[in-house]
This record gives structure tokens, C-alpha cells and sequence, in this order.
């Protein structure tokens, strides 16, 4: 039996889905992406670009998830999956690169960024390698007076007035198990990201995914150092020159090879927006800096730099 259809709203788009997306606000608003469940052919007709898992051509990305399923997103308006059964780990991938294909068919930059958005500083961007703490950094500022805006995926687009503006995501975000417990979540109550990562999915309530897209202020490039000769011992901040933004940017567009090949003048887009929104370096040691004490770094040098 076919489950009936509902509308899901995150980073102002709305998805018609027979499954609820996850931290995805349901919403009455005229949907303009379609989730569906159908056959997917096992390959992708005059692919341009190949990646793990994925192929894709301008306007068309196949994904592969082993013992999964299928995923074919086409047109910024269309999701069709291809699966058993429809498990929470399907539905996990749906809302990576399955909703970050369709974002950039729909003319999105989307960063790999978790975001918040502070009382007085306003909208700022966290990118950065894997484990580099940013999801954990986002989680501390939420607790002490910011909202979160987006974990993971950081969609962005530029207003009439060349402004760049961040939407705001689902509130699920995504936890290593002994950050969770830092925080007082518990793993076992959550669903495992993957079973080969000690990683799990939570669901801020407070994350507002309906509301309007906010103007981005700044965005940090968060790196973690060790405390050899040369590294860091305390938290470190400075603001990158446009030819390093720009790079660090691009590199840290989510899937840029498929960015690339999806959206229309991407890298002259992404230069645009490393040279027009300050792009900052903050460097933390590996250990001895928790994400409340970095967090508080981190807002006090921003204050700062914007208020100078």
C-alpha cells in the first residue's frame, strides 16, 4: 500500500514526498520537487563526470547506494529511488547528495558547511574536512543562544542586490557518538548514519526550516592542528586572502567535480563569493579546546574582525 503524499519544506524548497524527509518541516506550500519510489536503470545515458558511487550529465545524477538502492535525480524537480524497502538509512541518503543534486539543479551553491546564526553577528558558515568538528561547533553555539541554521549542507544563493544569502536546512544534524555524549544525547535513542561510522543522525526542534534565508556574514575555515613543534596549543584566527578563500571555498563546495558539470558558471560563482563575504582561517589544536571554549573564541574574534 502506497503511503500518502505530504510536502516537506528545507533551504525554501519544497519536497512532495510518500516518506517524511528527515528534520524536513512539513508544510501545506506548493511543492517543487517530487520524491517517488520506481524502477532506475542501472546506468545513466551520455554521462560527463563520474564520481564515487555517482555519474552524472548536466541536468541527470545517478547514485548507487550498495544494498540500498538506486537514486535518480533529475531537473531540480525530480527524485526517483529505486529500493527494497525504505529504512532510515535510505532515507539518510536521500537527504546528502540526492537534495544537494536537486539544490544545484536549482542554481544553488551548496557548501559542505554546517551554520548558525548568532543574536548580533548573524549568519556564519562552517566548513571543513570531515571530523573536523564543525557539526559539534554549531551544536555548542546552539546552546548558548544561536540558532542553527543547516548541518552538512549549506545552500546559498545571491539576491538582486548581489548579496549572498544562506537558507536554512532540516534540523536533523549529525553527531560522532562520544560528541553526542558531550552533549547529552544519547546514540541509542538516534539512528546510525552508517554502519561502518560511529556517526548518528539527531533532530534539533528549535531549527526553524521554513523560515526565510538570511544574509551570510562571514565563513570559517575550521582546521584542526596538532600540538607538535609548529602546530597550534590554543585556538588561532585570521582572515584568508581572496586567492586562498576562493580555493578553500571551491574545495569545499559539496561534490564540486558535480557542482561543476550542474551549476552554470560555477567557479566564477564561487570566486564571487569567497571575495565578497570574508572568509576566515580559525585553527584549533587537536586536543584541550572542547567546542563550548572554541565557540567562545570564535564569536569573540568575529566581533572583532566585523566590528572594526
Amino acid at each position: 500500500m502506497t503511503a500518502p503524499e505530504a510536502s516537506y519544506k528545507a533551504y525554501s524548497t519544497v519536497f512532495q514526498s510518500p516518506i517524511p524527509i528527515s528534520g524536513f518541516t512539513q508544510t501545506e506550500d506548493e511543492p517543487q520537487v517530487r520524491v517517488t519510489f520506481g524502477p532506475v536503470a542501472s546506468e545513466l545515458n551520455n554521462p560527463t563526470v563520474v564520481g564515487p558511487l555517482w555519474v552524472a550529465n548536466r541536468s541527470e545524477m545517478l547514485l548507487t547506494a550498495p544494498n540500498l538502492g538506486r537514486y535518480l535525480v533529475t531537473d531540480g524537480n525530480s527524485i526517483i529511488i529505486d529500493a527494497p524497502d525504505q529504512s532510515a538509512r535510505l532515507l539518510t541518503v536521500l537527504a546528502g547528495i540526492p537534495v544537494a543534486t536537486i539544490l544545484m539543479q536549482r542554481d544553488f551553491l551548496v557548501l559542505h558547511a554546517a551554520a548558525f546564526d548568532h543574536p548580533t553577528l548573524g549568519a556564519i558558515a562552517i566548513c571543513g574536512e570531515n571530523g573536523a568538528g564543525k557539526s559539534s561547533l554549531v551544536t555548542a553555539l546552539a546552546s548558548s543562544g544561536s540558532a542553527r541554521i543547516c548541518d552538512n549542507l549549506g545552500a546559498v544563493t545571491t539576491d538582486r542586490d548581489g548579496h549572498h544569502q544562506l537558507h536554512r536546512g532540516p534540523g536533523s544534524f549529525r553527531l560522532w557518538a562520544h560528541s553526542a555524549r558531550d552533549f547529552n544525547f544519547d546514540p541509542a535513542k538516534a539512528h546510525r548514519v552508517s554502519e561502518d561510522v560511529d556517526k548518528y543522525m539527531f533532530t534539533d526542534d528549535a531549527a526553524l526550516s521554513e523560515a526565510p534565508p538570511v544574509l551570510l556574514n562571514a565563513i570559517i575555515c575550521l582546521q584542526t592542528t596538532d600540538v607538535s613543534p609548529g602546530g597550534v596549543t590554543r585556538p588561532a584566527m585570521s582572515r584568508m586572502d581572496d586567492v586562498s578563500a576562493t580555493a578553500f571555498v571551491a574545495e569545499n563546495h559539496f561534490r564540486n567535480e558535480l557542482a561543476s558539470t550542474i551549476v552554470p558558471q560555477w567557479f566564477t560563482r564561487v570566486s564571487e563569493l569567497a571575495t565578497s563575504v570574508p572568509v576566515y582561517r580559525l585553527q584549533r589544536p587537536e586536543t584541550g579546546c572542547p567546542p563550548n571554549e572554541l565557540g567562545e573564541f570564535l564569536t569573540r574574534e568575529l566581533a572583532l574582525a566585523i566590528h572594526k
